[in-house]
């Protein structure tokens, strides 16, 4: 061991070494991203970043700035504007108003908030862990640091870290983090002052508002500061000066949980077999499905392969009872073993870091794995739980490694290289594939061609290349792999539409045929609905437009307000076309009553009326 110096102690010295590795963790994550940040803009990135005018801030202005916290693409009908994920949007005007490369800006945003969380569960461990009376000081550092580098360079994170759009998911754990050091400061301090709880709350209240404003996840704040209580400081509350701050502190803990949880039983009791318009699974067989995507985000964690984590997974099919397929009931049952487990660990009182980390891990899944209107599995759900699981493995080699040898700088040195030499060496691997559309493509050629998306984005790059026929073939490919989904027939027609001499009057009419087949199979899928909208813009000009009026009528009468508006909208153009411009007006006025941000159907009512077009 080196001399001290006259100004020095152990623990100083020790706390030097561990923000010293630490920033070498940081450094390495940092390299190993950069190359990627140039990377091509995928799925919601196109929609929200891309195409999206409200975020190209110019300033600083109110005006500015509104726009942009308002601009979320796929809003919410219900809510007011700006409860959709403000604080989230204005970032990326921000990155619009300070660079001249925003996309550029976007991803090293989203690479320095990964790096700054990854410094914020640092500190959060290593306070949380100095509470436990079985893990000294010492450990608690050494932990701490093998668990933030687990997190930090696992290969799951390449996908929201570089997936644009999930700053959602990372400002919201960045405020989540914040609330939690709040709330273990704070109820450390609640031991002897009963200040701490007006100021504590305050600040995990905010912390939880900024967080949902970034992301709705951010609501699970709460849960995981009544896990810690639970877990950590287990009622401990004797030096408390009155028993109404204990009983304020206890409601304040516990209301808002409960409030969670009843929302998602009323949710899925409600009505258990309802279908969203855009899925083609209710909500009780979402829930089923969960067992199985759950068990496999544990395993993504202890065996992340290339071929685990595609980014890709809608080729998932939902289960449809608890024992079909089998593994529905074979999971459900594991995860529920795991959850007493971690009940377990607490009533107990023993080995509790594996009840905070399963526990987390739960909590960081109670909303997006539940029983939500979202995608089956995505793996950016799992940034913040996976925290949960790299605490329990950096206990479990620290506990391995004490047989050895003594807690020391060198063993924790070595804990750091075994564990995440092989994280980063296949984080290298992926964040070199997603430095381009390309390389991405031909990774999930080997690994995804069961995922409909793959065929989109083939389908996609084809079109770009100004190759047709190749378009419609992957989109054929596509069809074939996912019968069910509608936005690949709908493809199809577009690509007619675009060019009609690459195609025979026999394949016009078998597709459209298949396509109203599919209409009357509602609900159509998110992509579905996308491609409804792109093949209205292409054949409103086109010469086969007049052999969709089947095809316009059939949708016009569908749920989707989008769907609906974009259908009149055509329906009025083949209107005009015969001379009924007073048809016409009437399925424009119905457009824009269904889709108001139809700017197309509004100009179209302008010209008519600018003619003086009688009624």
């Amino acid at each position: 061991m080196p001399l001290l110096t006259p100004h020095s102690s152990p623990d100083s010295q020790s706390k030097n070494h561990d923000w010293l590795l630490l920033l070498i963790l940081l450094g390495i994550c940092g390299v190993l991203y950069l190359p990627a940040a140039n990377g091509p803009m995928l799925l919601d990135d196109r929609s929200n970043l891309l195409f999206n005018q409200g975020i190209r801030m110019q300033d600083l202005s109110w005006q500015s700035i509104e726009q942009a916290a308002t601009s979320m693409q796929e809003t919410f009908a219900s809510r007011h504007p700006w409860l959709n994920r403000p604080i989230s949007f204005i970032s990326f005007g921000l990155n619009h108003w300070a660079s001249s490369t925003p996309h550029l800006a976007m991803k090293l945003t989203n690479i320095a908030l990964h790096l700054i969380n990854a410094m914020l569960l640092f500190i959060l461990l290593r306070m949380m862990l100095r509470v436990l009376s079985e893990i000294d000081h010492r450990q608690a550092s050494a932990i701490a640091l093998i668990a933030t580098g687990i997190w930090l360079l696992h290969p799951l994170m390449v996908s929201t870290v570089l997936y644009t759009v999930q700053r959602m998911t990372e400002l919201s754990t960045l405020f989540i983090l914040l609330g939690l050091l709040a709330f273990v400061h704070f109820r450390l301090r609640l031991m002897n002052d009963h200040h701490a709880l007006w100021q504590g709350g305050a600040l995990v209240m905010l912390a939880t508002l900024c967080a949902y404003l970034s992301k709705e996840n951010g609501i699970l704040l709460l849960p995981l500061c009544l896990l810690l209580e639970l877990s950590l400081f287990r009622h401990r509350s004797d030096h408390m000066q009155s028993r109404w701050v204990k009983r304020l502190y206890w409601l304040l803990l516990l209301l808002p949980t409960l409030a969670l949880i009843y929302y998602l039983a009323h949710t899925l009791l409600a009505a258990p077999d309802y279908q969203p318009s855009s899925r083609t699974f209710t909500q009780w067989q979402r829930l089923l499905s969960q067992g199985p995507v759950m068990v496999d985000y544990l395993h993504w964690f202890i065996w992340p392969s290339a071929e685990h984590l595609a980014f890709l997974h809608d080729g998932r099919i939902a289960s449809q009872s608890l024992f079909s397929p089998l593994a529905t009931f074979w999971s459900w049952l594991f995860l529920l073993l795991l959850l007493a487990i971690s009940v377990w660990s607490m009533v107990t009182k023993r080995v509790i870091w594996l009840g905070i980390g399963l526990g987390w891990f739960f909590i960081g899944h109670l909303l997006e794995s539940t029983v939500l209107n979202l995608e089956l599995a995505f793996e950016h759900r799992n940034y913040l739980p996976y925290a949960g699981l790299a605490l329990i493995t950096a206990v479990t080699t620290q506990h391995v490694l004490n047989f050895f040898t003594r807690i020391s700088l060198m063993q924790t040195s070595l804990a750091l290289v075994l564990l995440c030499t092989p994280l980063t060496v296949l984080t290298e691997a992926r964040t070199e594939r997603w430095q381009s559309e390309e390389r991405l493509l031909e990774h999930w050629q080997h690994v995804a061609q069961n995922s409909g998306r793959y065929w989109t984005k083939l389908a996609a790059k084809h079109v770009r290349d100004q190759d047709l026929s190749k378009a419609f073939e992957a989109l054929k490919q596509g069809s074939r792999q996912v019968p069910w989904e509608d936005g690949f027939v709908l493809g199809q027609l577009t690509l007619m539409c675009a060019d009609t001499t690459l195609f025979t009057h026999a394949q016009i009419q078998s597709v459209t045929q298949k396509a109203q087949q599919l209409l009357a199979t509602a609900p159509l899928t998110a992509y579905g609905i996308t491609q409804f909208a792109t093949l209205v813009s292409a054949c409103s000009q086109a010469d086969m437009r007049t052999g969709l009026t089947p095809l316009m009528e059939q949708a016009s009468d569908m749920k989707n307000r989008q769907i609906k508006g974009r259908a009149h909208y055509l329906m009025g153009v083949l209107a005009k076309d015969q001379g009924q411009l007073n048809d016409a007006r009437q399925h424009w006025q119905q457009a824009l009553q269904w889709e108001p941000s139809n700017q197309a159907a509004r100009e179209q009512l302008t010209q008519i009326s600018a003619q003086g077009t009688p009624l």
